[in-house]
This record gives C-alpha cells, structure tokens and sequence, in this order.
C-alpha cells in the first residue's frame, strides 16, 4: 500500500494538491480536445517475445487558418472566429507515435533487409482524389492515396514512391521525420489530418484511422500491431462558430496484429497488389506471418556447412587433378550468419 493513500490529517495538503492537479488536468482535456499519451508506454511482442516498446503522444483536435502570407497556420483549440482577423477554415486531428526497438529475443537477430515502417490505412467519407488515381475508395486506403507535394507523383503513376508505407526513405532516414530507426533504433510518426469546414448542406465528416506498426523485406510486410484514432467534423462548421470537431475514438488503444481489413486493401489491384501502378510486371506487397526475427544457426550447424564445403572442394580437387589445363583455384561461398 502506498503511504499517500492513506487518509490522515497530515497528508491533507498533499491530497488537496492531487484534487486540484486532477481537476485542472480533466478541464484541460475537455477545453483542448486533447488526449494525454499513455502513461506507460506499451510492449510490443513479436511470435511471443519482445521486441521493443510503442508509445502515443499528442492526440488532439487541431483547427488552421490561412494567415496573410498565405500559409496554413495550425493550432489547437480554441476554434478562431470572428471578430478574430485569422478566422479557421479548415480542422481535423494530430497524432504522433515512437516505436523504439530493444532486441530481438536472445538466439534471434533481425530478419536480413528487414527494416521498421508505419502502414496507415484511412476510412473517411471525405476521401482524397487523385488526377492520375482517381478518388480513393471511402472503405479504406493506403495513405497516402495521393503524393502530399502535390503533381502526378513518381513516373506519373500517382503514387509517391511506390511503396505502401508512410514514410518515403529519404524521410524515415531523417532523425526528426521518420527517426532514422536503421541508425538509432527509434521510429517516428506525426500526421496532421484535416479538412475544410462542412457547409450546412454537407454531411457530418468522419476520419478514422488505423496505423499499423510493421517490419519489411523482400516485399514482404509483417505487421506488429496497430492504433486507431480519427475525429469527427460536424456540418454546418462554416458557418455555425459555436460546433466543434471531436475526436473519434475519444481513447487510444494499441491491438495486436494487422488492423481489419489490411490484407484486402494492400493486394487491391488499385493499391499495392501484383502489376499495381499500371505496370502488369511490377511485383506487388503482401503480409507474411514470419516473424521480424529469426534464428542464428548454431555454431555446430555452421561448422557442419563449412565441413561439407571442405569435403565438397577436395572432392572437385581430387576429380580434376589428373588435367593439367584444368585450374584447381576454387571459390568458396561466404557464409553469412
């Protein structure tokens, strides 16, 4: 039992200061729309062991004005209207997460190429659309659907990079983008999603997101597990100054394994199945269950390889020794672990 539980007129003031501290932690939220990150950050475990750890921070609503330079400037609420000069056109919702890797279970090491990514899959009724792509379908896509630099993306096939994840290389190698996770072990995510205000004519607009934490190679992707986070836009925000967007789900939770539906959505010809990107030779991406980590041969199974490899070149030696023109210098394969 800890000592501050107890109820005494001694720990008084201490009981006091936690009321308060609590009261004005719970207004917070309910003014801001923010929600706080998880109080201790989550184990992620890969075939049973772990593997690292997973933490979210920043979840909150977000609104943006078009300042007079022309920039978006986004900020937390409260909503900007008039008489205010900078007055919201647009809102949604921030997220931010880290995954930071420890180890691989002992007599494991990484998967050879594997590296860590995020995989986002967005279900909106406010889809984005795309001049080469056409509109993403509102049942879930890949985000994103469209490259966020604007033009006709990578070759003009619309995409960005050709790969299903959310970083691009050039950003997940970048300590404050993606967090360079193959240098420091640590990768990053932070996505701002927004929409331009409802008229009263509109429907409500919901943005439900799933971000999938995985490890890849070889086209492979193996999913460690997920959180899910959106927000809702009611109508008439353009007008109404008095509406707010809400979160939607208010909580963050981390499940295990691929989020619903990502198997059908990455193979989807539209997506990142076979011949994707209108190119009907281009390989496409799919979900394996091999785990990121694999096993390290034992040091008597190597020694077995590099005795059969022995045996194998005396072998070729003692056939060809009989023909001078014949060169005996034999290369022998690297063994890698």
């Amino acid at each position: 039992m800890r000592r501050e539980s107890l109820s005494s007129g001694h720990h008084k003031p201490r009981w006091i200061l936690q009321w308060l501290c609590h009261a004005f932690l719970t207004a917070w939220i309910f003014v801001s729309g923010v929600t706080p990150a998880s109080a201790d950050p989550i184990n992620v475990v890969d075939n049973g062991q772990k593997i690292g750890t997973v933490d979210f921070a920043n979840y909150g609503v977000r609104y943006s004005y078009i300042d007079g330079t022309g920039r978006r400037i986004t900020h937390s609420p409260p909503r900007q209207g008039p008489p205010l000069v900078n007055v919201d056109v647009a809102g949604g919702a921030n997220f931010d997460a880290t995954f930071n890797f420890t180890n691989c279970p002992p007599g494991t090491v990484l998967c050879r190429g594997a590296q860590f990514q995020w995989v986002q899959v967005v279900k909106t009724n406010a889809p984005q659309t795309n001049a080469v792509r056409g509109n993403a379908p509102s049942t879930g896509y890949i985000d994103p659907w469209s490259p966020p630099g604007g033009g006709t993306g990578q070759g003009g096939t619309g995409y960005e990079d050709l790969k299903p994840f959310y970083w691009t290389d050039a950003e997940l190698a970048d300590p404050d983008i993606g967090g360079n996770p193959g240098a420091t072990d640590t990768l990053k995510f932070h996505d701002t999603s927004q929409r331009g205000f409802t008229s009263a004519a509109d429907n409500d607009i919901t943005w439900l997101a799933d971000l999938n934490l995985v490890c890849t190679w070889d086209n492979l992707i193996h999913v460690l597990g997920y959180f899910e986070w959106g927000w809702t836009m009611p109508k008439g925000m353009a007008t109404d100054f008095g509406k707010e967007i809400a979160l939607n789900p208010k909580d963050v939770k981390w499940a295990a394994g691929a989020s619903p539906g990502l198997s059908g959505i990455l193979t989807s010809q539209r997506e990142f199945g076979k011949g994707y990107a209108g190119d009907p030779n281009r390989p496409g991406w799919s979900l394996t269950d091999q785990s990121c980590c694999v096993a390290v041969p034992e040091p008597a199974s190597v020694g077995l390889l590099s005795m059969g490899l022995l045996a194998l070149l005396l072998a070729h030696k003692r056939r060809w020794s009989g023909a001078a023109q014949l060169s005996t210098h034999w290369s022998v394969p690297e063994l890698r672990g």
